[in-house]
């Protein structure tokens, strides 16, 4: 599998939904980023962009669902202590500012 043209896929997806301010597809496209990451064990980072999905208040209770479910499988996985850092760098940071830490990943 070629996660880096999933990555790139998905990056596009969430520069385009930033210039529209379509958030709805800018945190659709944050959760299937946040399910490679963790396939990648990219933990630390699926963390803080799941944190950010379940309590942004605009999600979509489908992709809350989705996050949660997520959640749930990070949970098994790592240590309790990342998940409560991820917990407030979504207080820290804004939808925008975790948009912009994720393109900068890979561009």
């Amino acid at each position: 599998m070629d996660y880096l043209e999933f990555y790139k896929h998905f990056h596009l997806l969430l520069r385009a939904a930033l210039a529209g301010q379509l958030w709805s597809e800018a945190l659709d496209a944050l959760c299937a980023l946040a399910v490679l990451y963790v396939d990648g064990e990219r933990y630390e980072m699926a963390a803080n962009v799941l944190a950010v999905i379940r309590n942004h208040p605009y999600t979509p209770d489908d992709i809350r669902n989705q996050a949660e479910d997520l959640w749930l499988e990070l949970e098994s996985r790592i240590c309790p202590r990342v998940l409560a850092d991820a917990q407030q760098y979504a207080v820290e940071h804004s939808l925008e500012q975790v948009i912009a830490e994720v393109l900068a990943i890979v561009d």
